[in-house]
């Protein structure tokens, strides 16, 4: 099973450990007891609860001091037996946290990347089946979303899913957690976003009519443009009877009328208008912003908006031509279902891709007569370029026409290969 990034690593004796636990508390002026309930190797159970109840004045330390002071915390109570000291020691740490990040200037105050490293090292020391690993994750999610610092889930985002499942959280609630972290990165990550949301509908077991037309509902109104192959999701099949699904055919199908008479987002119509743009641009080569207002039902005043949209998403590509008000079709990305003709289009260019790659080898050999053997042109082409820098070292002019044929070959092939 994957685990967080941080770890804590410890090379010394349980004794040793609580003795440089006491000096921490020390330090801040807190008196203990700890070092009473060790022995050598033998503790007493009487430290855990004492070691628990310290860790909330940690808070106290520096940002540099916290982390590694609480990590030593964390190393003494993973030693008990019960787990309810790691679930004291986790709620302090959680309250810890702070809801906005501290300036640059400030060196004392604690950071939220601090608090979230330790609360890593608390899930990768606790047991796969461990609730409380599920509280640790929770903790970084609400963390993380109060700071503003989403970036760093998205490399959790592979084992999420089977984190929680692994810590027995129900099948509605992974899916509550999943829906907020999709909400977070989907703004820099759309794809894995959804993605995510897709597979706490399709990998956890009793999705409800509910749960399939929040995950619709979600990919309508992503960025995510092609939505075609959700109708083939098997689970999708439970909202079919659903306006919810007349809608989402109505997008696939570029029905733009009918997707505007539902109750949608501005956002998926603006997607729905690039999803018409791209199949109406389908196998054509200039196309007039006339043309296109007509065939997707908008304002040609507002085509040229839309055309530059679709090619940021590169959904399109091609030049606009502001003087004639007409576009240049270079390539229309392959959107929604692949059709019987987009196929024998893609073939008929494999072909020809083919035999251009067959004819290399005889357009090489003509070359090669021609000039009386590659290698020798080649070789020639070489004595002559040192001739040529020999000639300019001593101040001697050299011909232009010996330039000239340096590249014959070269541009010979070249010229033949297209």
């Amino acid at each position: 099973m994957a685990s967080l990034r941080s770890h804590i690593v410890v090379d010394s004796s349980i004794s040793d450990c609580v003795s440089e636990y006491a000096s921490i508390l020390s330090s801040l002026q807190k008196s203990t007891t700890v070092e009473e309930f060790v022995n050598g190797d033998d503790i007493n159970e009487q430290l855990f609860p004492e070691v628990a109840d310290s860790v909330a004045s940690l808070g106290e330390l520096s940002d540099r001091e916290f982390e590694p002071a609480f990590n030593l915390a964390i190393y003494i109570l993973s030693q008990a037996e019960d787990s309810q000291y790691l679930a004291t020691a986790l709620t302090s740490l959680i309250a810890l946290a702070p809801t906005s990040k501290p300036s640059i200037q400030d060196k004392k105050s604690l950071r939220p990347t601090t608090v979230i490293s330790t609360l890593s090292n608390i899930f990768n020391l606790l047991p796969e089946t461990s609730p409380l690993r599920a509280t640790a994750l929770k903790a970084i999610i609400t963390i993380a979303s109060q700071n503003k610092i989403a970036h760093i889930l998205v490399p959790l985002l592979p084992h999420l899913q089977n984190w929680l499942i692994s810590a027995n959280v129900n099948a509605a609630e992974i899916r509550q957690t999943v829906f907020q972290v999709a909400r977070l990165i989907e703004v820099d990550e759309p794809v894995k976003a959804l993605d995510l949301v897709e597979k706490s509908v399709t990998d956890l077991a009793g999705a409800t009519v509910a749960d399939v037309s929040a995950f619709v509902t979600y990919a309508l109104n992503s960025v995510v443009v092609d939505l075609n192959y959700l109708t083939s999701i098997p689970v999708v099949a439970l909202v079919q009877s659903t306006p919810l699904y007349t809608t989402l055919t109505a997008y696939n199908t570029g029905d733009l009328a009918q997707l505007k008479a539902a109750d949608v987002s501005k956002a998926t119509i603006a997607k729905a208008e690039l999803l018409a743009i791209a199949k109406f641009l389908q196998g054509k080569d200039v196309v007039t912003y006339g043309a296109i207002a007509e065939a997707i039902g908008a304002s040609a005043d507002d085509v040229e908006l839309l055309l530059i949209k679709a090619i940021e998403q590169q959904i399109v590509l091609g030049r606009l031509n502001q003087a004639t008000e007409s576009f240049t079709v270079h390539k229309v990305s392959a959107l929604g279902e692949f059709t019987t003709e987009q196929w024998l289009t893609v073939q008929a260019k494999l072909e020809a891709l083919k035999q251009n790659l067959q004819n290399i080898p005889e357009i090489v050999e003509q070359a090669k007569k021609k000039k009386g053997g590659f290698v020798t042109a080649h070789k020639k082409v070489n004595q002559r370029a040192a001739a040529a820098a020999a000639a300019a070292a001593e101040g001697e002019a050299t011909e232009e026409s010996e330039d000239v044929e340096k590249f014959e070959v070269v541009e010979e092939v070249a010229a033949a290969a297209e």
